[in-house]
C-alpha cells in the first residue's frame, strides 16, 4: 500500500489500518509506504511494525511557496517510488489520487497489479480551492485510473463519477451504529446528521441545501477553514447566515 500521510502517526489511518488488517488476517504480507510529511524523522522509526503490518517511512519535507512544495511532493512520491520498487511486491494499492500515478510507475518495474483506492473526489476537493488545480487533476484521474486493475471507493455516488469501482464503505461496526445517542447536548431536534472536515463553503451549502429539504432533519457541522486559510469567527457567522437563509436547522 502507498499512503500520502503516516498510517499510525498522530492516529491510526482508519479505513487503510482496517484493510490493512483485514489482508494480513486473510494470510498476505502487507507492507505501507508512507510520506510521513508532518512526522519527525530523528524522534521516530523509520521502519515499523504493528500487528503484522510493515510500515515503511519517507520523511520529505514539504516548505516554502507552491513550486518549492511541488518539489517536495515530487521527491516524496520518487522516494515511495523506489522503496516500493525494492520490495518488489506482487499488488499496489494506491490510497487516493496523490499516490496513483507513483503506484503505476513502481508496477510498471515488475509487473504488478494496481488498485487505486480513491477515499475522496480529489478533483473536486481540488476545485473548491483553485480552479486550475481541480481541472488539472480531474484530467489526470481520467487518465491514471484506464492504467489500474481495480478501483475501490467510499459510496456508490463516488463509483459513479469513476466510471465503476467497487464500494466499500468507511463505516463503523453495526452495533456501534445502533448504540442509542444522546443529541439533545448539542441543542438539535430530530435526526441528527454530522460532518466533520474543513469549512469548505461550496461544499457545506449544498449539504444545507439537502438539510433543508429533509424534515425533521438537523445537521451538526465540527471542523475549521481550509488548510492555509484564516477568519474561521468569519466563516462561522456567513455559514450560519447560509443555514439560515435556506431553512436548514444547523449547529457549527
Amino acid at each position: 500500500m502507498i499512503l500520502g500521510h503516516d498510517l499510525l502517526i498522530p492516529n491510526e489511518d482508519t479505513r487503510v489500518y482496517r484493510e490493512a488488517l483485514s489482508l494480513v488476517k486473510a494470510k498476505y504480507e502487507v507492507s505501507v509506504f508512507c510520506w510521513s510529511r508532518r512526522v519527525e524523522k530523528y524522534e521516530n522509526k523509520w521502519e515499523d511494525e504493528r500487528k503484522g503490518i510493515k510500515v515503511v517511512r519517507v520523511f520529505q519535507e514539504l516548505k516554502g511557496g507552491f513550486f518549492s512544495k511541488f518539489r517536495g511532493f515530487r521527491k516524496a512520491m520518487k522516494q515511495l517510488q523506489a522503496k516500493v520498487i525494492e520490495y518488489e511486491p506482487d499488488i499496489i494499492h494506491a490510497h487516493d489520487l496523490e499516490t496513483l500515478d507513483c503506484a503505476i510507475k513502481a508496477a510498471g518495474k515488475n509487473d504488478a497489479k494496481v488498485i487505486f483506492d480513491s477515499h475522496e473526489d480529489w478533483p473536486m476537493m481540488e476545485i473548491v480551492q483553485n480552479w486550475f488545480i481541480g481541472k488539472y487533476y480531474e484530467r489526470k484521474q481520467k487518465s491514471l485510473i484506464k492504467k489500474v486493475d481495480a478501483i475501490l471507493t467510499v459510496s456508490d455516488e463516488l463509483a459513479v463519477r469513476l466510471g465503476g469501482a467497487i464500494v466499500l464503505y468507511n463505516s463503523e461496526p453495526l452495533e456501534l451504529v445502533e448504540r442509542p445517542v444522546e443529541t439533545n447536548r448539542f441543542g438539535l431536534d430530530g435526526v441528527v446528521a454530522g460532518y466533520i472536515g474543513g469549512l469548505r463553503k461550496p461544499i457545506l451549502e449544498e449539504i444545507l441545501e439537502a438539510t433543508a429539504k429533509v424534515s425533521a432533519l438537523s445537521l451538526l457541522v465540527v471542523g475549521g477553514p481550509p488548510k492555509g486559510q484564516s477568519g474561521y469567527s468569519k466563516m462561522i457567522e456567513e455559514l450560519e447566515e447560509m443555514a439560515t437563509e435556506k431553512g436548514a436547522n444547523a449547529k457549527f
